[in-house]
């Protein structure tokens, strides 16, 4: 079977619980092995920003505030940020990543534990996050930063503990690392 949709609509397709999740302005579909969705969640999310898990995922908007987590086709919670979301990541126990923008700063990124209560929230000045991810057990996040404000691109991996605390660092001059 296949899926059918618009190139001209944003989409995101992940897998799911039991098939294929997508995900697009008209919201989420899941389908298995047959061209009717099995389940359908109505929803406005016109770019949306999806990570997944076994059995979890994370919608957000790129640009937008909302963040939802669903288990199973059940929503488990929702939360707004006060920030524009630019990148989600989930990892197995669902501790969530998110990678947002911060007047005054070049980004930020905020820990999630998987009920959506705040672990610790981290703000750069001087480098713009480019991707992260989450350790299995949640008590190790690794970035990648980069800092283009000269003619020499600067980038770093840094790993921080699961509260915030950096134990790892290492710059690369003249290269930009990516995800």
């Amino acid at each position: 079977f296949a899926i059918s949709y618009d190139p001209a609509i944003q989409t995101a397709i992940v897998p799911g619980k039991d098939g294929m999740l997508v995900i697009n302005k008209n919201g989420i579909s899941e389908y298995t092995s047959t061209k009717n969705p099995v389940w359908v969640k109505e929803m406005n999310i016109s770019n949306p920003l999806i990570d997944s898990n076994n059995n979890r995922f994370i919608i957000a908007e790129s640009g937008g505030k909302k963040i939802m987590s669903f288990q199973n086709r059940t929503m488990l919670w929702e939360t707004e940020l006060q920030n524009d979301i630019k990148k989600i990541v989930v990892n197995k126990d669902g501790y969530i990543g998110v990678i947002f923008s911060q007047v005054g700063y070049k980004s930020g990124f905020l820990f999630l534990d998987p009920t959506g209560k705040e672990i610790f929230r981290k703000l750069f000045a001087n480098t713009t996050l480019i991707d992260a991810d989450i350790s299995p057990k949640g008590d190790l996040v690794a970035m990648i930063e980069a800092d283009v404000s000269s003619a020499i691109i600067n980038s770093a991996i840094s790993f921080m503990s699961g509260n915030g605390q950096i134990v790892y660092s290492e710059i690369e001059d003249d290269v930009l690392m990516s995800g």
